[in-house]
């Protein structure tokens, strides 16, 4: 998947807020920038799982803080 993708999936998906009103990108914050809760991660991953066409690794948001670092994830050899 490519980082344009994820970040229109991000955009699209209206159970993410983005109060400031920026345009997300690489080093956006899914948490501070976003406000992403445990539910929007929940219904970001099975926004993704539905676009691969597979599961994500479940433990896919670990350690994750930036669109980017969630762009990593998906596209290490290990998810």
């Amino acid at each position: 998947m490519s980082l344009e993708k994820l970040i229109t999936i991000i955009e699209e998906a209206d159970y993410i807020k983005n109060p400031s009103g920026i345009k997300p990108g690489e080093t956006t914050k899914l948490k501070e920038d976003l406000l992403m809760d445990s539910f929007s991660v929940m219904l970001l991953y099975q926004d993704l799982e539905r676009e691969l066409g597979k599961e994500p690794d479940p433990m896919l948001f670990s350690g994750v803080s930036t669109i980017g670092d969630l762009y990593d994830r998906l596209n290490a050899d290990t998810v």
